[in-house]
């Protein structure tokens, strides 16, 4: 875990935004239903914008310390990197989706909508437009 103070700002400033849109959010769909209260959802405005704000100053703090220490470290000499590890990878899980898309493209009825079929069949409107 990164204990860098800024990134850690960041992470709470956007829990607290993720939770003050969920109030919000809460509170719009009760206003759908009838039980607006007004003073409440003013409060919950507030506290999203106020989180808001808060998120902004956070991302500007970490991206400013991310860039003093990217400056700081391009001048240091560094140590030599470790060598990338190839990484295994998994083979996707054959599910009906992919069945069904891979039949779709099998049988011509999945094409690029930007290749030469779709160019062919402007060009005769843009020729009666001219």
């Amino acid at each position: 875990m990164n204990t860098d103070p800024a990134e850690r700002q960041l992470i709470d400033a956007e829990t607290k935004l993720a939770r003050a849109l969920q109030r919000l959010s809460a509170l719009r769909r009760a206003a759908l239903y009838g039980s607006y209260d007004a003073a409440e959802f003013d409060q919950a405005v507030m506290a999203y914008r106020a989180a808001e704000a808060d998120v902004l100053e956070a991302r500007k703090t970490w991206a400013q310390r991310k860039e003093a220490g990217a400056v700081s470290t391009a001048t240091a000499p560094s140590a030599p990197e470790a060598p990338i590890e190839d990484e295994k990878v998994e083979p996707l899980e054959i599910t009906p989706r992919l069945l069904f898309a891979k039949w779709l493209v099998e049988t011509g009825r999945l094409t690029d909508w930007q290749g030469a079929e779709a160019s062919e069949s402007a060009k005769p409107e843009l020729v009666a437009a001219a």
